[in-house]
């Protein structure tokens, strides 16, 4: 008997805290599946789609992939011969590369327009196979449209979790009119990259993990090399999306618990300072490269100045 009252004034409080406890993690089972971000045929069929598009495009804005440009010819060519400049010099002299061999005497005429060495990634291996650059370069353009649909499918699908609205933003983001309007300037088509960017920075500052900061820091530098114009618009949009998501819980933390939030703060900021150390340091040697050519260039047409 005493055994039954000692089991009959503990089990309602027991009773009570389990069920409170199975409440919790309920609804923290229901937040984390909300948005369902688990794959389906739904997904494929949105994807095959985009590549359906993509084809009809192609079939209607050059039927001839191998003779023939989307819009006015002018930029295509500058824009073939700067990737096939690109894929030759950086095979056989690559210390060579901003030397590009146009606007004589000008020794550094590469950096006076995009480089595309993001876009040279999908064009080499056409270009080698083939030798012909016409084909490389629209295969790079209609393939910078699908993975401008593919990356944006990606990021949305993350959040909203819906395929339908992961397929309306990645149709948006890929055939907007202001896209194929440029269709004659691939370096403004070549935003393929800012989605992902901008997701595995959200998932870096979220998670911490390395893999995420790997991530962000390849298709950050990805878009830097493939568009100089959105690399510098991506680089203040991120800014601002880092401060209006991350701001307010920042502050809050920090007014509740200063000293283990700080800490804590200093404990994630060591994955994301050796990657992002990397990634500068890489981009100064481009840059260095760049700087001492162009100091040269400059020194040399001081000293004919001179002599003159």
């Amino acid at each position: 008997m005493s055994t039954e009252s000692t089991n009959s004034t503990v089990d309602p409080s027991t009773a009570l805290i389990q069920r409170k406890n199975k409440r919790e993690a309920a609804s923290e089972g229901s937040i984390q599946t909300k948005p369902n971000r688990r794959w389906n045929w739904q997904d494929a069929l949105y994807l095959l789609i985009l590549l359906g598009l993509v084809v009809a495009m192609a079939l209607h804005y050059t039927p001839n992939l191998t003779g023939e440009v989307a819009g006015l010819w002018w930029d295509p060519l500058l824009n073939m011969w700067t990737m096939s400049w690109d894929t030759t010099t950086l095979l056989h002299a690559p210390l060579h590369l901003w030397q590009a061999q146009i606007l004589y005497p000008n020794n550094n005429s590469l950096s006076l327009s995009e480089n595309l060495l993001g876009e040279t990634i999908f064009f080499a291996p056409i270009y080698l196979s083939t030798h012909n650059p016409v084909l490389a370069y629209n295969i790079t353009l209609y393939l910078t449209f699908l993975l401008c649909g593919i990356n944006m499918y990606i990021m949305a699908r993350h959040y909203t979790g819906k395929p339908f609205a992961a397929f309306v933003a990645a149709l948006i983001y890929a055939f907007s009119p202001y896209r194929l309007g440029q269709i004659d300037h691939i370096h403004i088509i070549a935003g393929e990259w800012m989605p992902l960017a901008f997701l595995y920075l959200d998932l870096s500052l979220e998670r911490g993990r390395w893999r995420h900061w790997i991530l962000f820091a390849l298709f950050y530098l990805l878009q830097l090399l493939s568009s100089i114009y959105y690399a510098i618009f991506l680089s203040y949009a991120l800014l601002a999306f880092v401060l209006f998501r991350y701001t307010k819980p920042f502050v809050i933390h920090l007014r509740s618990n200063k000293g283990t939030y700080l800490k804590f703060l200093l404990s994630r900021g060591v994955k994301p300072a050796i990657i992002l150390t990397v990634m500068f340091l890489f981009l100064g040697v481009l840059m260095d490269a760049l700087s001492f050519i162009a100091a040269t260039w400059i020194l040399t047409i001081t000293h004919s100045d001179c002599k003159l």
